[in-house]
């Protein structure tokens, strides 16, 4: 069954004239700033707000046939967690985005309008926690999710076959994302794509620390310090752990004091330098 349109997959005439706003030049300072910072998802979102407008940005990443990660969210107390929960376990595989990255075909910026082809006859609602609403861009919801909103969708590709998507969404308008918006984003993509690869690279690099004080914790706290290094923000480390924000935040404070830290850009520095100062291996 198919849920992609393929019609429309060239997002933006590549003859348009793009012009960036001066906003950007310091916005991208920061990301160069953030490259080995636990904080570059932030950067990234705050950096695109200079060159649209949206309400919400979620970075996600795909890695082959594995459920999705949320690796960052603009709302910090997210209200529809239930619904990133259900689009984790279920709704995914029939996301037009999840279906453009199986094909290889998800690099760059796509109106979330123009990929989308659902057709409600083919799919078991119920098995995917969806609800069917013609208006939307989609043609459904995940529920639990919010309505009404527009979306536009930006593909990194990442090492081993891997892809960051970037969602940005706000309320629908009749015209939607318009082609100028289109080809502010499209004109960042290989530096976004470029900070990526060095992000992830130093996330995988530093997954396995060993600090000192680290024999202090817990199983559940080395767990969460584990996926704090894989780029997990709390919303995501709550959704794959099956626990609260609250108690990801609680294990987060509790790991900070034993290892004497007060920040996540002290505890990724903590966990690199460690790696770092490790003895090498001898025959």
């Amino acid at each position: 069954m198919s849920f992609v349109s393929t019609r429309n997959l060239t997002s933006l005439p590549a003859a348009l004239p793009v012009q960036l706003p001066v906003a950007w030049a310091e916005a991208s300072a920061a990301i160069i700033e953030t490259l080995d910072d636990p904080e570059l998802p932030c950067s990234v979102a705050k950096s695109l707000s200079t060159l649209l407008t949206f309400d919400e940005c979620r970075q996600i990443l795909y890695a082959g046939e594995s459920r999705p990660t949320v690796v960052f969210d603009s709302l910090q107390e997210h209200t529809h967690r239930s619904g990133i929960a259900n689009y984790v376990s279920n709704s995914y595989i029939i996301n037009p985005t999840y279906r453009m990255y199986r094909s290889g075909k998800l690099t760059g910026p796509y109106r979330m309008r123009d990929i989308a082809c659902f057709n409600e006859n083919d799919v078991d609602l119920e098995k995917y926690r969806i609800i069917v609403l013609p208006t939307e861009e989609i043609g459904f919801v995940t529920e639990g999710m919010p309505a009404g909103n527009e979306e536009l969708c930006v593909g990194l590709a990442m090492p081993d076959g891997t892809c960051a998507m970037i969602s940005l969404s706000r309320k629908r308008s009749s015209k939607g994302y318009m082609p100028e918006e289109v080809g502010r984003i499209g004109s960042v993509v290989p530096f976004l794509t470029a900070a990526f690869r060095r992000y992830w690279q130093k996330t995988r690099v530093a997954s396995s620390p060993e600090p000192k004080g680290f024999k202090l914790l817990s199983p559940r706290e080395r767990e969460i310090v584990d996926l704090l290094m894989k780029g997990h923000s709390t919303l995501s480390i709550s959704l794959r752990l099956n626990i609260s924000t609250t108690t990801v935040k609680t294990h987060r404070k509790n790991l900070y004091a034993k290892l004497s830290i007060s920040t996540q850009y002290e505890l990724f520095s903590l966990c690199t330098n460690a790696l770092h100062h490790r003895p090498a291996f001898q025959a």
